[in-house]
């Protein structure tokens, strides 16, 4: 071996063949170029997130278009101006943090990291190049939206193109003032060529820092004193918000930890994987004092009997009553919207078809749709004059953008909670929970029943009103866990457990239809306090008043409803039986359908990992297909389906908590009298009450009378069934 004059030994030269040397060689250059743009690695992920929310997802979709609505039915943020303001200076604040950021961690020295001078063009180019990137995909998603909204939708293109354009010119002055500021420094002499020491940092990164943590402070202590207020940004100001500062703060760690040579972000996973044995911020908060509504319910054969004794004396002449049980499937803002339209419009317009709706079974958005409808019920029955109709309060309601505070709350406290292992910061299930009761309350006039019990809002009216089953799944055992204002027995309901039972106290309407809506990551698992008496139902070993199951969206295990829609008509037939009387049930299905579903692709990325996870994710929609196909065999009942199709090459109906105004123009559009979809389903429900209505002899002279046409009736009639 040789030794240079200072003693070090001199560099071996590679071996082996030339393309091997060269193929080392490409390996090293690509190594050291990963280790130099390494602490950008926050910038890229703002840049990843924000793509994919806004160019990927058909939620981003719709909180763009929301954002430039002039929508008449939005009860406060949705198309609020502010969020329309605010939009070009957010994209730029996020696009400084970008530029700033990366140029000022290529600059300082950090250990492991490559010199900037062995990168010198993407020293200068990449901060600017970031920074525009950050236009850029905000700019196709308007794109996106605009090309949508191109093939006849209803919104004004001028908004779009207004935003789209001052858009554009804000990145033009953005890179303008990159390139011009570099050369005015050049001249002065006050360019940097090398890279600086932390303390050798301008006095502007330090204001920016001050300026960035002044506004997080404020954004994180708003999310957790008046989060329903954030809604006044709006969804998408709140992710470009939340993005930025995480590209300020996170950069920050990248040089904390670079300089002190901890792995700071090892050390936070362990510290948030220690920290969730007791952070736990998500127990289902309970009604005070409401012990004695969870052991008074009936059984589904006790309601069913006192329902039918009811429908017995108002409709003496009916010798088969039809009985109404609905099954409506899970998919977020999507399927509430479209629950609650379906059930809105035949009440509104079926005279009859709420007293012969003896139960519906429901899961995820689905539940939300069914509280919804069931709460306006009570407060027509309670208020006859206060809703002539429910389709357009529920309309308004479902309009109001429940995501935004959902999303401060995910991204501010609920974020920070996870690393601290005493949970004292409000639940970010709390957020999305407070929008629909706010946006109910809006509606309503101050009436405030969304926030109330479930039980209490259906105590004593089984026999009126429909009884409702919020499906949900436990994360322990995977069994069924229901809501409902009947107890959940095995002898009716196989394999299932009762919400109620569990937690020995009445739940928020909003709270029991999270439960059962708790879906991925953006809603988190529910935590049940175990009843202070006791369960002797649940299988889990839980102390009184321990914190026990946890609750996820009923679409883990049946994500139509029918399972338990089938176990409901199971015990009408045995009633029926033992009464000796005659019923027809039917099950109206309520479901979202693709026209042309998309065609199954093999899986070829990493499979031997993902697959069995992937597997578990597509069952549910496959099991809800077969649950919903063995409704009739199994049951005997007459099925009909209230699909809402989803068109190719037409506007997206997304799931999430958000749904824009040509969105919900378009799931309003197959629901009514006249709807193309649904008619027929309609005016099917409509004949089975009028044939039944035949054998009263009050109604023959009324059915001598020339018949409505249900299929060409216009939807504002105020005739009734033919």
């Amino acid at each position: 071996m040789t030794i240079d004059p200072v003693g070090a030994a001199a560099p071996v030269p590679p071996l082996g063949p030339p393309w091997l040397r060269r193929l080392a060689a490409a390996l090293a250059w690509v190594k050291r170029l990963y280790l130099f743009l390494l602490p950008l690695r926050f910038s890229f992920l703002a840049l990843a997130v924000v793509g994919f929310a806004f160019i990927v997802s058909d939620q981003g979709h719709d909180i763009i278009a929301a954002m430039t609505e002039n929508d008449p039915r939005s009860i406060a943020v949705s198309s609020h101006p502010w969020q329309r303001l605010s939009f070009i200076p957010l994209v730029s604040f996020l696009a400084v943090q970008i530029w700033y950021w990366s140029r000022v961690l290529l600059r300082l020295r950090l250990p492991g990291a490559p010199e900037a001078s062995g990168f010198p063009w993407l020293t200068a180019i990449l901060p600017r190049a970031l920074g525009v990137s950050a236009y850029l995909i905000m700019l196709a998603a308007l794109y996106r939206v605009g090309r949508e909204y191109g093939r006849g939708g209803e919104q004004p293109l001028e908004t779009l193109w207004f935003l789209a354009g001052g858009l554009a010119v804000a990145a033009v002055l953005f890179l303008a003032f990159c390139i011009l500021r570099r050369r005015v420094l050049e001249k002065q002499g006050r360019i940097v060529t090398q890279q600086m020491e932390i303390r050798e940092l301008a006095a502007s990164t330090r204001w920016v820092l001050g300026v960035s943590t002044a506004i997080a402070a404020t954004f994180f202590l708003a999310s957790c004193f008046f989060v329903q207020q954030t809604g006044l940004l709006g969804s998408m100001a709140i992710v470009l918000l939340a993005m930025a500062l995480w590209v300020s703060f996170g950069s920050l760690l990248v040089v904390a930890g670079a300089r002190a040579r901890i792995p700071v972000f090892t050390l936070l996973l362990g510290l948030a994987l220690v920290s969730s044995r007791w952070a736990d911020n998500h127990v289902l908060q309970t009604v005070p004092e409401t012990s004695a509504l969870v052991t008074a319910r009936p059984t589904v054969a006790e309601a069913f009997d006192r329902w039918s004794a009811r429908l017995a004396r108002e409709y003496p002449g009916e010798a088969s009553p039809p009985v109404f049980i609905v099954a409506t499937e899970g998919g977020g803002i999507r399927a509430a919207y479209w629950t609650a339209a379906v059930l809105t419009a035949l009440d509104d317009g079926i005279p009859g078809f709420r007293d012969h709706l003896f139960a519906i079974s429901c899961v995820s958005g689905g539940s939300v749709g069914t509280a919804a409808y069931a709460a306006l019920v009570t407060r027509q029955v309670d208020a006859p004059g206060a809703l002539p109709k429910l389709r357009p309060a529920v309309q308004e309601m479902l309009a109001y953008d429940a995501l935004a505070p959902t999303l401060a709350a995910m991204t501010q406290q609920d974020f920070v909670q996870r690393f601290i292992a005493f949970p004292f910061l409000p639940d970010r299930a709390r957020a999305l929970e407070g929008g629909w009761e706010r946006s109910w309350r809006a509606v309503n006039q101050g009436d405030d029943r969304f926030a109330g019990g479930f039980l209490t809002l259906l105590r004593g009216r089984e026999d009126r009103l429909p009884s409702l089953f919020l499906n949900a799944t436990t994360v322990e055992t995977g069994q069924r866990i229901i809501g409902s204002n009947c107890r959940i027995e095995a002898q009716e309901f196989s394999d299932a457990l009762d919400v109620f039972a569990a937690t020995g106290s009445d739940l928020r309407v909003s709270t029991t239809a999270l439960n059962s809506a708790r879906f991925t990551y953006v809603s988190p698992a529910g935590t049940v306090r175990r009843n202070p008496l006791g369960n002797p139902q649940s299988p889990y070993a839980c102390e009184p008043e321990a914190r026990c199951e946890h609750v996820v969206d009923g679409g883990y295990f049946d994500n139509s409803g029918a399972i338990t829609a089938a176990e409901i008509v199971e015990v009408i037939h045995a009633r029926s039986r033992a009464r000796n009387v005659t019923v027809t049930p039917y099950v109206l299905v309520i479901r979202y359908t693709p026209q042309e579903p998309p065609p199954a692709e093999p899986e070829r990325w990493i499979n031997e990992i993902l697959s069995p996870v992937r597997t578990l994710l597509n069952t549910r929609g496959s099991r809800a297909v077969l649950a919903v196909a063995q409704l009739a065999p199994q049951t005997g009942a007459r099925v009909l389906a209230f699909d809402l199709v989803q068109y190719p090459n037409t506007v997206p109906m997304p799931l999430g908590w958000l749904l824009s105004l040509h969105t919900r123009t378009a799931i309003d559009a197959q629901m009514g009298r006249d709807a193309k979809e649904n008619g027929t389903e309609m005016a099917a429900v409509a004949e089975a009450l009028q044939q039944t209505a035949l054998a009263d002899p009050i109604q023959q002279e009324a059915a001598a009378a020339p018949a409505v046409d249900r299929m060409t009736e216009p939807e504002g009639s105020t005739g009734g069934p033919p």
